[in-house]
Order: structure tokens, then C-alpha cells, then sequence
């Protein structure tokens, strides 16, 4: 669990470019920002819930990334016209119990409010124009 700290580039872990680990669906296509110099992959296409990455895939042996840290960042774009939704599974140990959950985290500018729901967290966000 060391390699993971202080921190794991999930895209360089699973070979994103392979896409064996990971599974793209509609218009995802992988492009140089111009602003930060990164590599990074547009996700476009009128339905949003068509268009997508999974990581690890629905259908791969890697059910799960095995990833331990206590942060998550993540950095995005998206222009404030166009509606976007992310969704992360994390499965928490109960010390005590020894038992697991599945939390869902789903972060959104959908939502008018942030919130706990049976299946997880929505968390409204809302960008601003730059990174």
C-alpha cells in the first residue's frame, strides 16, 4: 500500500489508452489542453448519461482499484452551459464490524443542493470558466 502515497495517477495505473481496464462509451476522445499542457479526454455528445469512462470496466476481472488514501482530487473543466455528472463508488471498512459498504458519491451542477440520500452523497457543483 506505500506505492500509493503520496498519491496514484489512476489514468497512468490503468493504462488508460489501452482501454482494457477502463471502458469509454459515446464521444469521449483524448486531447493536449492547450491551457495546462496535460493530456486529458473530452467527454461530449447531447445526452450526458451516453457518454462516458468507467474505470475499472463493468465487464473486467479488476473489480475494484484497491486504491487506500484518504484524499480524492480531481481536476475538470466544463463550460457552464453544459451539464455534467460524476459519479465515484468507494467501499469503507467498519473497523469495529470488520463489515463493508458501498458509498456513492455523485457530484453534479443538476443538483440545487448538496445532500445525503440512501445511495450516497450529491454534492451541487458548479465551475467556474477557468481550470
Amino acid at each position: 500500500e506505500m506505492w500509493q502515497h503520496p498519491f496514484v495517477e489512476v489514468f497512468k495505473l490503468v493504462n488508460i489508452g489501452e482501454w482494457r481496464v477502463a471502458q469509454k462509451e459515446g464521444d469521449v476522445t483524448e486531447c493536449l489542453d492547450r491551457v495546462t499542457g496535460k493530456r486529458v479526454f473530452r467527454i461530449a455528445g447531447a445526452v450526458s448519461a451516453a457518454n462516458s469512462i468507467q474505470i475499472p470496466r463493468a465487464k473486467s476481472q479488476l473489480k475494484t482499484l484497491g486504491l487506500t488514501g484518504k484524499y480524492l482530487y480531481i481536476q475538470m473543466h466544463s463550460p457552464p452551459s453544459k451539464l455534467f455528472s460524476q459519479h465515484y463508488e468507494f467501499v469503507l471498512k467498519n473497523a469495529k464490524t470488520k463489515s463493508e459498504e458501498v458509498m456513492r458519491v455523485s457530484l453534479s451542477n443538476i443538483f440545487k443542493e448538496t445532500k445525503a440520500t440512501s445511495a450516497g452523497i450529491q454534492v451541487a457543483l458548479h465551475l467556474s470558466e477557468k481550470w
